[in-house]
């Protein structure tokens, strides 16, 4: 079976980690699998099952700034370079986003710069969904028998271009969103492809990763804290890192002895580092940095917090349940389902400060007293 996948890269993040986990049920005995990244980086890189040929998409690099941008700073530029013809298509392009209030227009343009992609499959995958450029490139570029896209996000809560979703979606034969309640949703906004939607849950791998957790010591040694709380994850605004730390202020303002673990890396770190340093709390909290392996981290931790603000299938959160944490985790999209059937020891709780903070003084009764 030929199959051909589409992905952005292999940085450390959710969906690459899932898409590792997917890889494993395409065995090189039966499966010819292609995976075409728009860059070819990441730390994951090194982790990809050596059957898959991994290809950059080096026609990405040519339109990447078009779709990046805004429409109207593209058509200055090729007016600037003297690329006057693309110019004015571009501008017509800009009308046509603004009256139609999609950027379709827009993506439409840029497949007609692209070649086909050679070849010819049983199996096309979008993995990158929901993204316009991956979804347009896979059902107008790249000739299958058969093509999936996945959905790893909610849609009630990341933005997407509906009108390019209801344009392009109809190519694909089936679409697979990774919980029930992202499912909900998207049929809810969806509902012509309602009949093609699945729900597939990311794979984890629960015996390698019992097996990387025992790879090096407990990191926190050195910590004299009575109780270590760990989040693992991209450091960004939609992770709650900044909320978490907030949260962790008030828990040490209640004379709670705890120390808050963050492993990842972002685009929020010096921020987070400076809001901690704001709050006197740098004796409290320790940043990890990038781990490709954080299992060690969770396995040793006493509670385990996931601060999130939107989540499509929080992979993280379903990697803690195997180490029987003590978990809390805001209500983002998954959340319930995941832990409906977990231990006891666990709070869903909404996303602020306070909340965060009110689900890890819940815990601790259950562990140590506050005193």
């Amino acid at each position: 079976m030929k199959i051909f996948i589409y992905a952005l890269k292999m940085t450390v993040g959710g969906v690459e980690k899932a898409l590792l986990g997917q890889l494993t049920q395409y065995p090189p005995e039966s499966c010819d699998v292609t995976l075409l990244l728009q860059e070819k980086c990441g730390d994951y890189l090194a982790f990809l099952p050596k059957h898959v040929k991994v290809v950059e998409h080096e026609e990405w690099k040519r339109v990447c700034n078009l779709v990046r941008n805004p429409v109207h700073i593209s058509a200055l530029n090729a007016m600037k370079s003297g690329r006057f013809l693309q110019a004015l298509r571009l501008l017509l392009i800009f009308i046509q986003t603004k009256v139609r209030r999609s950027y379709q227009p827009l993506h439409n343009y840029v497949q007609t710069l692209l070649s086909d992609y050679p070849g010819e499959y049983d199996l096309a995958i979008d993995y990158a969904g929901p993204t316009a450029f991956t979804a347009n490139f896979v059902a107008k570029k790249v000739k299958a028998k058969e093509k999936w896209t996945w959905v790893h996000f909610d849609v009630d809560r990341f933005p997407v271009d509906r009108k390019v979703v209801k344009n392009i979606y109809s190519a694909f034969h089936k679409i697979n969103v990774v919980s029930a309640e992202g499912k909900r949703h998207f049929d809810l906004q969806f509902p012509m492809f309602a009949q093609r939607t699945s729900i597939v849950y990311n794979i984890i791998d629960r015996e390698s990763i019992e097996s990387l957790a025992n790879a090096i010591p407990n990191p926190y040694q050195d910590i004299k804290a009575k109780i270590i709380i760990c989040t693992v994850g991209r450091i960004s605004s939609e992770k709650g890192q900044l909320t978490a730390i907030h949260a962790l202020k008030e828990l040490v303002d209640g004379g709670a002895d705890v120390h808050w673990c963050f492993v990842g890396t972002g685009t929020d770190v010096k921020r987070c580092k400076e809001e901690v340093m704001k709050l006197g709390l740098e004796s409290r909290v320790t940043f990890a940095g990038l781990q490709t392996n954080p299992y060690p981290w969770m396995k040793h931790c006493d509670i385990y917090v996931q601060p999130s603000a939107h989540e499509g299938f929080c992979i993280t959160l379903a990697e803690a349940k195997i180490f029987n944490l003590p978990i809390v985790s805001t209500s983002f999209t998954g959340a319930f389902e995941q832990l409906q059937d977990y231990l006891p020891l666990h709070a869903v709780v909404e996303y602020n400060a306070r909340e965060i903070a009110g689900g890890v003084k819940g815990l601790l009764k259950c562990l140590s007293p506050i005193s």
